[in-house]
C-alpha cells in the first residue's frame, strides 16, 4: 500500500464528512446495537425461512438480502447527496429507518403466498420471489449505511468503532441462544427491531427528535408479547404431509429452540407427530402405560431396523436420535440390559421428559434408560462404553448458518470416521443398523472403512435390505454374518414383501450394482461413473446427502445412466432429479448472482468516478485486497465451525461459540491496532504471519488438544475452544481496520466501496466454500 501515491481525492475535503460533524462516543454504543441486532435478525430469518420453506431456500434468501447490506456501501461511493448530507442526521434517519423496515418488511413477506417449488415452472411464484428479494434487502440496506457511514467517515476512530461492530456482532450471534426459546420466530424479529431503536439513541442529531424512537419503542413492546400471534409463521411450501396433519390432527404443541422449530399434532387416540421445522423431519410419540412397551408386531415399529435384537439376548444398546421415543419403546421389549438414547433437539428432550412423560409411559426414566441431549458423535467419541447395538433412522439436521457461514446438510454421524469410531463402541459381533436413503453409499463407506482396518473378508459383514421406495435398512456387524443369521433375514424379508438388496449370499452375483462393489476394481469404476455422488463421505467432506454430481449436468452418458436399470437400483436417481436439485440449484444461483452484481458495483462506481474527473490510480489493488480479506475471513470461519463442532458437541451452540469467539477477537485485535496506524505496514506483514502460522495450529496442532480434552464438560469444552481460537481471531481483526484507516487517508471517496466489495466477498465466500467443499 505504501508505494501507491494517489493525487488528492476531492472527496477527502468536502464539508458534512468527518472533517465538518463532530464525533461522539455515543456513536461505539450505536454501531454496537446495530450490529448484534443485525447477526440476530439474519440467523433468526434463516430459522424462520426453514420453517417456512426448506433450508436451502432459506439460505438463497437470506445471502441474496446481504447484497443489500454490501450495496450500502458502493451507494455511499457514488452519491453526492449521501455524500454531502450532514452524517448524524444520515446515520439517525437509516438507523430509525432500519428498525422500522424489519418490521414491515418481514410482515409483508410472511403474508406473501411464495411457494419455492412452483418457482421453476410458475412465473407468479418467480415475481413473489422477487418481491421477497427487494424486501429483504431493504433493512440490510440501512444497516449497512449506518456501519458504512461510521467507518468511512470518521478515520480516525476506525480500529475502534471496528471493534465495536465486531463485538456487537459477536454477542448478537450468541444471543440467538437465549432469543428464540424465549421469544419465538417473529418475537427475535421485534426484539432485533427494538434494539436497532435504541440505537437510534446514540445518533440523535437534536432532542427534538427523540420523540419518534420512543413512541416506535413503545409500539415493539407492546408488540412483542403476542409477536406469534400477530406474525404468524404460516408455512407455504408443502413438507411431507404437514398440512394434512393439521387438517386431520389436533395442534397440541407448538415451541422453538435454538435448534430448531417443533410442532405437536395428535393424530389419533394414541398417536401424536413431533413435526420438526414444519414437516423438514418428523418422529412419533405412541401412547403407553408406565410399563408398556411397543409389542413386535405393532404396526407403528420398524422392525427391519430392529433385526440384530433378534440375534441376542438383553442387549447393550445405544439409539442416536430416539425423537418421541417409538424406537426406544419398541427396543425396550427386548429387555435390553440398558439403553442409552442421545438426541440432540433440546426441545424434543425437554418435551418427552416433561410435558409428554406420561404419555409416552416416561420410557426415557424406566430402569436402565438414559436420555443425553447432546449431538451422537460428540457423545460416542468421548465415551468409554461398548455397545450390541448402535442404532440410528434418518438421521440429519442442517447446520446453523451465521454470518453468511452457508452449509448445506452435513452430518458427522454418516462418515469414515463416525463409522470407525461405532466399530471401536461395539462389542465383538455387535451391530451397527441404520435405516435411510442411500444405502448404496453407506456400502461403500463401510467397505473402505473394514478395508482399512485390515478386514479382508468385508463382505461377509454387510447386509442391505429394500425398506421403502426410497430407504433401506443398513446392517454392518463386527464380524461375520452367520448362516443362521442370514436364514433369519431372508425369512424377514419375504414375509413382508422386502428384498435383500445384499447379503454375503449375494456376493459374486451379476447383475447387481451392491455385488460389484465388493469387487475392489469394480467399485472404484461404479463411483468414477456413477450418475450419482458415490464416494464415502468424511469427516472433512461429511454431506451424505448431497448425491447430485455436477458434470452430470453436462455430461449425456451420465445422464443416459440414470435410465439404465443397473444404476436405478441403487435408488438415488430421484435424488439427482426433480426437487430434490434445488438445494444444489440454488447455491450456483446465489454464486452466479453474487460474481454478477460484484461485477457490476466494481465497473460502475469506476466508470462514475471517471466521469467525474476523479483520479482511480491504483484502486484496483485496494479492491483486490479488501475483497480477499472478506473471502479468506469467512473462508476459515466456515473451516474452523466444521472442525470444532465435533468437539463442542451442539451444532447451535458450536456455531454459536465459534463465531461469537472469532468476533469477539478479532473487535479486540482491530482495538490493538490503533496503536500502530502510524506504521500500517510493518504491523500488517506481522498480522500476515501469525494468521498464517495460527491457522497451520488449527490444522496440526488443535486436533491433538481435541483428543486430550474430549471427557470434559459442555462447558469447559466452550471455554477451551475459545481459548483454542482467540488468537487467531485476534490476528484476523487486523488487516480490515489498517487497509480501512489507510484507504480514508488516501482514498476517502473510496473507502464506502472497499468496504461494500469487503461484504460482497463475504456472500460470495460463504457459497464458494461449500461449493469446493462439495465437488473437491
Amino acid at each position: 500500500m505504501e508505494s501507491v501515491q494517489p493525487p488528492p481525492d476531492p472527496l477527502l475535503h468536502k464539508e458534512g464528512g468527518a472533517v465538518g460533524d463532530h464525533f461522539k462516543k455515543s456513536y461505539y454504543a450505536g454501531i454496537f446495537l446495530v450490529a448484534a441486532a443485525t447477526l440476530l435478525l439474519e440467523v433468526a430469518l434463516t430459522k424462520i425461512f426453514s420453517v417456512i420453506h426448506f433450508h436451502y431456500f432459506a439460505f438463497l434468501i437470506i445471502s441474496t438480502a446481504l447484497f443489500g447490506y454490501g450495496f450500502s456501501g458502493i451507494l455511499l461511493s457514488i452519491s453526492k447527496r449521501l455524500e454531502n448530507m450532514s452524517k448524524p442526521r444520515l446515520m439517525f434517519v437509516a438507523c430509525f429507518l432500519f428498525s422500522i423496515s424489519i418490521v414491515a418488511a418481514y410482515g409483508m413477506i410472511i403474508s406473501i403466498p411464495l411457494r419455492m417449488g412452483e418457482m421453476f415452472s410458475n412465473f407468479t411464484q418467480a415475481a413473489y420471489l422477487l418481491i421477497v428479494y427487494l424486501l429483504l434487502a431493504v433493512p440490510f440496506f440501512f444497516s449497512g449505511l449506518v456501519i458504512g457511514v461510521l467507518l468511512s467517515y470518521y478515520p480516525d476512530r476506525i480500529s475502534r468503532l471496528y471493534f465495536s461492530d465486531l463485538t456487537g456482532a459477536g454477542l448478537g450471534c450468541f444471543a440467538i441462544v437465549v432469543a428464540v426459546p424465549l421469544l419465538g420466530g417473529s418475537g427475535t424479529i421485534l426484539a432485533a427491531a427494538l434494539i436497532v431503536c435504541l440505537a437510534t439513541l446514540a445518533f440523535i442529531p437534536n432532542k427534538k427528535m427523540i420523540v419518534l424512537p420512543l413512541l416506535w419503542s413503545i409500539v415493539l413492546i407492546a408488540l412483542l408479547p403476542n409477536a406469534d400471534e400477530i406474525f404468524p409463521t404460516t408455512k407455504h411450501s408443502e413438507k411431507r404431509y404437514f398440512d394434512e396433519s393439521l387438517e386431520n390432527g389436533k395442534a397440541e404443541y407448538t415451541g422453538w429452540s435454538p435448534a430448531s422449530r417443533i410442532d405437536v399434532v395428535k393424530m389419533g387416540h394414541d398417536v401424536s407427530v413431533i413435526w420438526i421445522d414444519g414437516g423438514t423431519n418428523q418422529s412419533f410419540m405412541r401412547e403407553l402405560g408406565p410399563e408398556d412397551t411397543l409389542a413386535r408386531e405393532d404396526a407403528y415399529v420398524w422392525k427391519t431396523v430392529e433385526i440384530p435384537y433378534a440375534f441376542m439376548q438383553h442387549p447393550k444398546v445405544m439409539i442416536i436420535g430416539p425423537g418421541g421415543g417409538v424406537e426406544v419403546a419398541s427396543a425396550l421389549s427386548y429387555e435390553p440390559v440398558s439403553l442409552t438414547a442421545v438426541e440432540l433437539d433440546p426441545l424434543i428432550t425437554k418435551i418427552v421428559l416433561g410435558k409428554y412423560s406420561d404419555f409416552i409411559g416416561g420410557i426415557y426414566t424406566r430402569p436402565g434408560v438414559k436420555l443425553i441431549n447432546e449431538e451422537g458423535r460428540s457423545f460416542i467419541r468421548r465415551s468409554n462404553e461398548k455397545y450390541d447395538i448402535i442404532q440410528q433412522k434418518n438421521n440429519s439436521h442442517p447446520m446453523a448458518v451465521a454470518s453468511g457461514a452457508l452449509n448445506l446438510s452435513e452430518t458427522y454421524l454418516l462418515t469414515k470416521e463416525a463409522f470407525n469410531e461405532y466399530l471401536d463402541h461395539l462389542n465383538r459381533s455387535g451391530f451397527v443398523t441404520i435405516e435411510r436413503q442411500g444405502g448404496i453409499r453407506l456400502l461403500n463407506m463401510a467397505i473402505e472403512v473394514l478395508k482399512e482396518r485390515g478386514v479382508k473378508n468385508y463382505w461377509d459383514h454387510l447386509v442391505l435390505i429394500e425398506d421403502s421406495v426410497i430407504n433401506q435398512i443398513f446392517l454392518m456387524k463386527n464380524g461375520t454374518f452367520s448362516e443362521e443369521e442370514l436364514d433369519y433375514i431372508y425369512e424377514y424379508a419375504r414375509m413382508r414383501h422386502k428384498k435383500v438388496l445384499y447379503s454375503p449370499r449375494i456376493y459374486g452375483a451379476k447383475n447387481s450394482i451392491f455385488a460389484a462393489l465388493m469387487n475392489d476394481e469394480q467399485r472404484e469404476q461404479i463411483i468414477r461413473d456413477a450418475p450419482f455422488e458415490l464416494e464415502a463421505p468424511t469427516d472433512d467432506k461429511p454431506f451424505m446427502e448431497h448425491f447430485f454430481r455436477l458434470r452430470a449436468v453436462f455430461s449425456p452418458a451420465l445422464k443416459a445412466r440414470l435410465e439404465d436399470p443397473f444404476w436405478d437400483k441403487a435408488s438415488l436417481t430421484g435424488f439427482v432429479t426433480g426437487e430434490p436439485i434445488y438445494s444444489d440449484l440454488s447455491l450456483y444461483v446465489i454464486l452466479g448472482e453474487a460474481i454478477l452484481l460484484s461485477s457490476v458495483f466494481i465497473v460502475l462506481p469506476l466508470w462514475k468516478r471517471k466521469r467525474s474527473g476523479v483520479a482511480i490510480q491504483g484502486t484496483a489493488r485496494l479492491l483486490l485486497y479488501f475483497f480477499c480479506l472478506g473471502l479468506g475471513f469467512i473462508f476459515v470461519e466456515i473451516a474452523l465451525i466444521q472442525k470444532y463442532i465435533l468437539f463442542i458437541g451442539y451444532p447451535v451452540y458450536s456455531v454459536a461459540a465459534i463465531i461469537f469467539s472469532l468476533l469477539i477477537a478479532a473487535g479486540a485485535g482491530s482495538f490493538f491496532t490503533n496503536r500502530f496506524m502510524e506504521r500500517p505496514i510493518k504491523i500488517l506483514r506481522f498480522a500476515v504471519i501469525a494468521i498464517v502460522l495460527l491457522i497451520l495450529e488449527q490444522v496440526f496442532v488443535v486436533p491433538y488438544l481435541f483428543h486430550s480434552f474430549l471427557s470434559v464438560s459442555l462447558p469447559a469444552r466452550i471455554a477451551l475452544s475459545i481459548l483454542f481460537l482467540a488468537p487467531a481471531g485476534f490476528f484476523m481483526g487486523m488487516p480490515f481496520p489498517i487497509g480501512l484507516s489507510w484507504t480514508s487517508k488516501h482514498f476517502q471517496g473510496f473507502t464506502p466501496w472497499a468496504w461494500g466489495m469487503n461484504g460482497y466477498a463475504t456472500v460470495i465466500g460463504s457459497v464458494l466454500a461449500v461449493v469446493l467443499a462439495l465437488q473437491f
